[in-house]
């Protein structure tokens, strides 16, 4: 009973507190200000931004450090003490897995917790003036990132990390949308430590790696991302994508036992069944593509998306298809007069240099000769690129689809990309309680009717979306076959269990827990262009480098979003949801992470801080400054050792950091020993437990732990 009353009480707080960020949230963006005089505000931005990825069989594991300033500190005195509020977006396949809060230079790692309790211990701290910062996610995509105080006259340095289940091309798009609302843009250092993947790290817009060593974690490879080399402007995502170059395959199998446990693990097992079954080649396809463009109403010139229908024609042409190219002129024009072949890909460029495209809209005559084309061809499709400018009314767009029936009999599979751009205040209609803009109705109505889809630019103003929109319904042609998928996992003398799917593109990756042996074996049931396939696959681990607690996070990030995609009223969904978020530090709607102030929250002295630029290290060699001491656990007496260091006027201050973040200066006297310098501590008044040996050498500052036991 006792937990029931405490899930209702979470419950409930969560729905009211979901409304209250809804409505704050009408305008997210990022802000400063004093809470308990709200009229004392600031712009913030971001800088001193490192990203530290790390691969996890088919995800990817993101550490990503930054620091806030205010926009405007000459507005405020040096006592002014304001609060960061930060609304941001991720991608809804991404979760959130850790939150820190830099005190000084101690290291506080957020708890997590119900989002009630977050709520109410935050808002008490902030009230007292103290140390916390609170984060909350309350839907797919938003958050909210809270940090008090941050003295108008100076910065805070965070730390998030990030799960990201990689496409079915390995890569993911680097979730930098975090920095829209950050003027100026920041630099971003991406670093790929050897210790995690020796794999070759590549980015989508061409920049490159460089190498370098760090004095403790080894060597690494870095890439600088500019301002103007990425595009955080929808909030979401960056337009650059990651991946680690690796064997490509339709089935891959990662999986990692627990230390101890009897025979369980947790496992990443990655099917392409269209591919793996040959799905793909099944099917010799009869495509029409239509290049409808309206000049007014587009991102793009006709240049740019005659060659974003090149390359969709080139991605989605296979042996044993036909094709044909339709668009506007003053009438529908075609590009040949026949059906062009596979082979015809090799001239593409040539034969659509020809296209001389109109100014003016023509989709109704368009679709009609489309689908003239493919009239008697049982697997013909439709693939549409429309800008049309126009507002088609509700009985507009069933009349055409009516019109279009009457005339032509039936209308064949129909997928529709529009890459037309909106005004949300006037171009739009209202139908069945939902706003439709430009022709999104009819597509809508096309499409559902012939098993298709359609994807709208709406009001995005990158022009790389179009290619993400393009990829999307690429992948949806091969996945509309499908009716029925269904995998049965199983492992050598064991079972597969709490088995979770993420679907990104033609690709599911299925992540759960297991006992038993390798290899497993995998069942395929299918229903395919309605005919059953069923076959049987055995597949091993990869041997790529594990980590079974981001594992562990994978496959509670998967059962988070199919909870929190799944409506129950019942107080068991939610108890699992939460359980599930707190055990394995996976934030979800109904949890929160919440860093406190040193003394009230445990620093963390396990944390380690691998952005780099925190210690100015960054081309330092493993043969120069290396802080080392001896012996460590020490009882009373313990020797520190700089290593490259010679002069001991350039150490500037050195200090010990206990647990409450408080810091207790050192006098030693420094010897010169063969490499650097040495010198002797010896305190037995200091009490057992952990430190941080804190040196600042020539402006940069070395890190040490410590344990006396």
């Amino acid at each position: 009973m006792k937990k029931i009353k405490i899930l209702i009480s979470i419950l409930l707080a969560s729905w009211i507190y979901a409304g209250e960020v809804s409505a704050q949230c009408n305008n997210c963006n990022m802000y400063a200000a004093d809470p308990k005089q709200p009229w004392k505000r600031s712009l913030l931005y971001i800088d001193e931004v490192s990203m530290v990825i790390k691969p996890a069989g088919k995800f990817y594991h993101l550490d990503l450090y930054m620091t806030y300033h205010v926009t405007d500190p000459q507005i405020f005195t040096e006592y002014d003490s304001l609060e960061i509020v930060h609304y941001f977006g991720i991608s809804k396949y991404a979760a959130i897995t850790d939150s820190w809060l830099w005190v000084g230079d101690v290291i506080m790692q957020a708890d997590i917790v119900d989002r009630y309790t977050a709520f109410n211990v935050y808002e008490g701290i902030v009230n007292r003036r103290k140390d916390p910062s609170v984060l909350y996610k309350y839907n797919d995509k938003n958050y909210e990132f809270r940090i008090f105080p941050l003295p108008a006259k100076e910065s805070r340095r965070v730390k998030l990390s990030f799960l990201v289940p990689s496409n079915d091309k390995d890569q993911i798009d680097l979730p930098l949308g975090i920095f829209n609302d950050s003027h100026p843009t920041p630099k971003i250092n991406l670093y790929l430590y050897e210790k995690d993947s020796q794999q070759m790290p590549v980015l989508s817009n061409g920049v490159e790696f460089s190498e370098g060593i760090h004095p403790e974690y080894g060597a690494y490879k870095k890439a600088i991302l500019n301002a103007g080399q990425y595009d955080p402007s929808d909030g979401e995502h960056s337009g650059v994508n990651f991946h680690v170059e690796q064997s490509d395959g339709h089935l891959f199998l990662s999986a990692v036992k627990d230390a101890g446990e009897n025979n369980s693990g947790v496992f990443q097992l990655s099917v392409n069944p269209s591919r793996l079954m040959g799905l793909d080649t099944l099917e010799k396809n009869k495509i029409v593509f239509v290049l409808d463009y309206h000049l007014g109403n587009s991102l793009f010139s006709k240049a740019e998306i005659i060659t974003a229908l090149k390359t969709q024609i080139r991605s989605m042409v296979k042996e044993g298809d036909y094709f044909r190219i339709l668009y506007n002129q003053l009438i529908a024009r075609e590009v040949t007069q026949d059906w062009l072949g596979f082979e015809d890909l090799e001239k593409l460029d040539s034969l659509m240099a020809e296209i001389d495209l109109g100014n003016t809209s023509l989709i109704g005559s368009l679709l009609y000769e489309a689908y003239d084309r493919v009239r008697d061809e049982k697997d013909g499709i439709l693939f549409i690129l429309s800008s049309d400018g126009n507002v088609v009314s509700p009985g507009e767009a069933q009349l055409l689809k009516d019109e279009l029936i009457s005339q032509l009999g039936i209308l064949r599979q129909t997928f529709i990309v529009d890459f037309a751009v909106y005004n949300a205040n006037i171009q739009s209609t209202f139908y069945n309680g939902t706003f439709y803009y430009g022709n999104e109705l009819l597509y809508k109505i096309l499409s559902t009717n012939t098993k298709g889809r359609f994807a709208a630019m709406k009001f995005e103003s990158q022009k790389y979306k179009i290619y993400n929109l393009l990829e999307e319904m690429n992948n949806s042609i091969v996945d509309s076959g499908f009716d029925f998928v269904d995998y049965e996992i199983k492992p050598v003398g064991g079972i597969s269990y709490d088995v979770y799917p993420i679907k990104q593109g033609n690709r599911t990756i299925q992540v759960g827990k297991y006992i038993g042996e390798l290899p497993f074996e995998l069942e395929i049931k299918a229903i395919y262009k309605d005919s059953l396939i069923y076959n049987t696959y055995y597949v091993s681990d990869e041997g790529l480098k594990k980590d079974i607690s981001v594992y562990r996070q994978c496959q509670a990030m998967a059962k988070i979003l199919d909870l929190e995609g799944t409506y129950s009223s019942g107080n068991e969904h939610l108890f699992s949801l939460v359980q599930t978020s707190i055990s394995n530090r996976v934030l979800s709607k109904y949890t929160a992470f919440l860093a406190l102030e040193p003394g009230i929250q445990e620093p963390c002295f396990n944390c380690e801080d691998e952005s780099i630029s925190t210690v100015n290290v960054t081309y330092h060699d493993l043969d120069e400054i290396i802080l080392s001491a001896c012996p460590n656990p020490f009882i009373n007496r313990v020797n520190i050792k700089i290593k490259g260091v010679y002069n001991a006027t350039d150490v500037e201050k050195t200090e010990l950091i206990d647990l409450t973040g408080r810091g207790i200066p050192l006098v030693l006297n420094w010897t010169h020993v063969e490499d650097g310098l040495s010198a002797d501590f010896d305190d037995s008044n200091l009490q057992s437990g952990m430190y941080l040996l804190r040196i600042t050498i020539k402006g940069k500052v070395y890190v040490l732990k410590l344990i006396k036991v």
